[in-house]
């Protein structure tokens, strides 16, 4: 007995679990169904033809349009039903900011209005176009100032000028009315919807009275409105609108309204044909010209450029062979000092040779007399050697100190004093010999500077900022005047009475070819700094 409750215990709760199941299975049913019966009311232009107006038929006004089919087509493919409401625009406006319809089956947009409404995606491009009278004056938009245009109320073209105050808007309610106010010349241009108006002006065989003026204006997306926040009703306008573009019934519904474009006989492209093979002949014919012309001027451009050169380096070597010449009286000075060191011991060896401490003199400071005419000799030949530009990494310390040899003997006659203060490991990126020829160039002219002064000074740094090395030359002069320092670079300016004016054009050209740069800082009877950047060690290697 206990086994037959049990038994009927358990019938009757699965029994309960079904009637509840099956209770919220039909509530849920019930809900969809009255969802799937909803009628969304769906607004628009009572007259804005070809996209959505009435018409007459069989005495009974019907509500046509493509507009009106292309919302057809969406509840169909949707399975929505709605119901049209069709007003005048600025009332279909007005009723979806207050709610009493759903959406609005074509509106332009714009920024403005997408402040306040929700759009689906485009189905159209929409342009407003301006519409004057045949014999109007009028071309351009700028010659409606002042004058009275008429627009529909509630437009995005009327929205648009609203806020100018060039023209003098009268409002209608639609194009129609506005054709008609033309016509009467009550206004002088019609703004609006370019297609609307082609069609009235078809419709009403006035297309011939009327004519476009200036350009297209403001093209922009057509498409579906909704109140801001309808997402869900948004979202079963897209899928209605994607499914219809797939299957091909937009393409018969904008065939239906606009008709399909206008094509050009056979006989027209094979005459465009025609002209655009002579135009990519002549175009090919010029193309050929101008590759040849400029084939010539980069051949003349290498051949000056090659001449340029050449007398570059013929005027480079002019300007180093005459420092040397101005090095040679000091050098010879310089030159006979060891000699005559080495002269005196070699007369007195006959003498002297079994004396043990002349032979240890000569031992010592015959080689070193010896080694230093060598070393003044090579530092002569290496500088007036003539060659190409050759970069590498160079201790500038060395060029440096080379050079001071050179000018040792001028400097010592002129009683110049001369301070290096350079990093003994420092290295940039050159040609040493067009660097040292450099340098010797504004030691000169610093020597000349210095040539009346009593207590010369120069003073030569370097300072190193990574990418660069920044070599000074400072020495207290007699300065350079502020006209002349823009022009001490030019070739063969020069205040010298005996001088050529190479020198500084020639380091400019040198430094340039190395990587490098110089300019000047001169005040008239305080001295002159030369400030020369080089290109750093190029492998890092600090």
């Amino acid at each position: 007995m206990d086994g037959y409750k049990f038994k009927n215990l358990f019938i009757f709760t699965l029994l309960f679990i079904f009637i509840i199941l099956y209770g919220i299975h039909f509530c849920d049913c019930t809900a969809k169904a009255d969802e799937q019966k909803r009628v969304y009311i769906i607004g628009g232009d009572v007259n804005f033809p070809p996209y959505e107006f009435m018409m007459e038929i069989n005495g009974q006004k019907v509500y046509r349009g493509f507009n009106v089919d292309i919302m057809k087509a969406i509840a169909l493919q949707t399975g929505i039903e709605i119901e049209f409401r069709p007003m005048i625009w600025a009332d279909a406006i007005k009723a979806l900011d207050e709610g009493k319809i759903d959406a609005i089956q074509g509106m332009k947009y714009s920024e403005e209005r997408a402040k306040k409404y929700e759009f689906s995606d485009s189905y159209i491009t929409n342009v407003s176009a301006v519409f004057v009278l045949k014999d109007s004056p009028v071309v351009r938009m700028t010659d409606l100032v002042g004058k009275k245009v008429a627009v529909q109320e509630g437009d995005a073209a009327f929205q648009k000028l609203q806020n100018s105050n060039l023209y003098e808007l009268i409002m209608v309610e639609d194009q129609e009315k506005a054709f008609e106010m033309l016509f009467s010349k009550k206004v002088d241009a019609v703004v609006g919807n370019k297609l609307v108006g082609q069609y009235i002006l078809q419709q009403k065989r006035k297309i011939d009275m009327v004519k476009l003026a200036g350009q297209e204006i403001d093209p922009q997306a057509y498409a579906i409105a909704v109140r801001k926040g309808n997402i869900e009703l948004l979202s079963i306008f897209n899928k209605g609108l994607y499914e219809i573009k797939k299957n091909g019934i937009y393409d018969k519904i904008y065939e239906k309204w606009f008709g399909k474009p206008l094509d050009y006989p056979l006989q027209y492209y094979k005459k465009q044909a025609i002209l655009m093979l002579y135009g990519f002949g002549l175009m090919f014919v010029i193309a050929s010209a101008m590759f040849y012309l400029n084939y010539l001027l980069q051949k003349e451009v290498k051949r000056r450029m090659d001449i340029e050169k050449k007398l570059m380096e013929k005027i480079a070597f002019k300007d180093k062979m005459e420092a040397l010449g101005n090095l040679v009286a000091g050098i010879a000075h310089e030159i006979r000092t060891p000699l005559t060191s080495i002269k005196t011991f070699v007369e007195l060896l006959p003498e002297k040779y079994e004396n043990p401490l002349f032979r240890e003199k000569i031992s010592y400071f015959l080689p070193r007399e010896i080694e230093r005419i060598n070393s003044l000799l090579n530092s002569l030949l290496d500088y007036a050697k003539p060659q190409k530009p050759v970069r590498k990494n160079e201790n500038l310390y060395e060029i440096i100190e080379n050079m001071l040899i050179l000018f040792d003997p001028i400097f010592k006659r002129k009683k110049i004093n001369v301070v290096a203060t350079v990093d003994p490991n420092l290295k940039v990126y050159v040609d040493r010999n067009q660097i040292l020829q450099v340098f010797m160039n504004v030691v000169m002219n610093a020597i000349e500077a210095l040539g009346s002064i009593k207590d010369g000074k120069l003073q030569i740094s370097a300072i190193d900022n990574h990418e660069k090395v920044i070599v000074v030359f400072e020495d207290n002069g007699i300065g350079i005047d502020e006209d002349n320092i823009k022009k001490v670079f030019d070739p063969f300016f020069t205040t010298k009475e005996a001088g050529t004016g190479l020198g500084l054009s020639v380091s400019y050209k040198l430094l340039k070819e190395n990587g490098g740069n110089i300019w000047i800082e001169s005040e008239l009877g305080r001295g002159t700094k030369v400030f020369i950047g080089l290109p750093a060690n190029e492998e890092g290697d600090r």
